[in-house]
């Protein structure tokens, strides 16, 4: 057939089990480039087909991706021209990260450290320097300071802007400094504007605004830019989207409608962080609904799958379902960070801690959280 790639799969069954695998294969040597297996339950086997099928296609077109990028850079823009050594430092950086987020190991410091060397081997290497810029903005090392993740942001995305001053991505990655590490809203929406104008149909620039909003108060205003990105299709990032969306759907009392936007996630996402922030999304919304029973379902896989890599965003839930004690050793031993205080806010406050809840609080609009 003149391909690059095969899919294969098989399918086992007993009475009360179905096993799904699928594996990618590169046909010029063999190798399998993913593989995946499946157990669920044989009494869910029809909810159960098209939700691993949404997966595999999902993982599928990440991984091919990923794949090809390895072994063909010449095909793609940000690699022409780039000192080859730069590629592999961005290329392995990107696959320890995405491995983190299946829950498949990977070292979020260490992929730092990857971009940074790509960067610093071709500083002309747009794309190096927006990922080395998120990866301060969103303080991948938690050992930075609010002042050092800034001002390195800002080098990372003024080199990029050096090399292309109309790039819209720099821009949106700029306006993310603005707003996550600076608190300045005033030039983020300065920046959002040019990257309209570069970029029109750019989908993230609403979510942005609505980011800004929140934060100013405005929340009816923000709803209304998520709905609104919401019709917007955000492809590979669909379920990144979602998760936010999901969140601020339950912030806002919308309990029911969060509840069918994880039934949307939920297909797109089967392991690690992800699929452990929607089953979070779900359980959440179960509670508000006062549907116990379910949430404590829900809860259990999410533990199971997630519990040691981020016990603190547990901990509020647990308060509802009863187990008090579970949430208090949590939050005991569970470890304080930039980007996870509001987790331990919520769990200060639903066991009624409040001095506590102070202390994080006050600690987390010092350190910009």
């Amino acid at each position: 057939l003149k391909v690059a790639y095969v899919l294969e799969g098989s399918i086992q069954s007993d009475q009360r089990n179905v096993r799904i695998s699928a594996q990618l294969i590169r046909v010029s040597d063999g190798f399998h480039v993913w593989s995946k297996t499946y157990d669920r339950a044989f009494d869910e086997f029809l909810r159960v087909q098209s939700e691993v099928g949404d997966n595999i296609a999902q993982m599928t077109l990440a991984e091919l991706l990923a794949d090809i990028r390895r072994q063909h850079p010449e095909l793609f823009d940000e690699f022409r021209g780039i000192n080859p050594k730069a590629v592999r430092y961005y290329l392995d950086s990107e696959e320890q990260y995405d491995l983190y987020l299946r829950g498949e190991g990977g070292d979020v410091r260490h992929s730092m450290r990857l971009m940074e060397m790509a960067a610093r081997v071709d500083p002309q290497f747009i794309a190096a320097q927006e990922q080395l810029a998120w990866n301060y903005t969103y303080r991948v090392d938690p050992s930075l300071t609010i002042e050092e993740a800034s001002a390195g942001a800002h080098r990372a995305i003024e080199r990029s802007l050096a090399v292309n001053p109309d790039s819209p991505d720099a821009l949106f990655f700029l306006a993310q400094i603005f707003i996550q590490l600076d608190l300045d809203y005033a030039s983020a929406e300065d920046t959002i504007k040019r990257g309209l104008e570069l970029m029109p149909n750019g989908r993230w620039w609403p979510v942005f605004l609505a980011n800004i909003a929140f934060r100013e108060g405005r929340d009816d205003e923000a709803m209304r830019l998520l709905r609104m990105a919401y019709t917007f299709d955000f492809t590979s990032e669909k379920a990144v989207f979602l998760s936010l969306y999901a969140w601020n759907l339950l912030n806002t009392g919308e309990n029911e409608r969060a509840l069918a936007v994880s039934d949307e996630i939920l297909p797109l996402v089967d392991g690690g962080e992800p699929r452990t922030e929607a089953l979070l999304i779900r359980t959440s919304a179960l509670i508000a609904l006062q549907r116990m029973d379910e949430a404590r379902s829900v809860i259990d896989e999410a533990w199971l799958l997630g519990g040691t890599h981020k016990p603190e965003a547990f901990a509020a839930a647990y308060v509802a379902l009863g187990e008090t004690e579970k949430a208090e050793t949590i939050l005991s031993r569970a470890r304080m960070a930039p980007r996870n205080r509001g987790f331990f806010a919520a769990g200060y406050v639903a066991l009624g801690k409040y001095d506590k809840f102070f202390d994080t609080v006050r600690a987390g609009i010092l350190d910009h959280d």
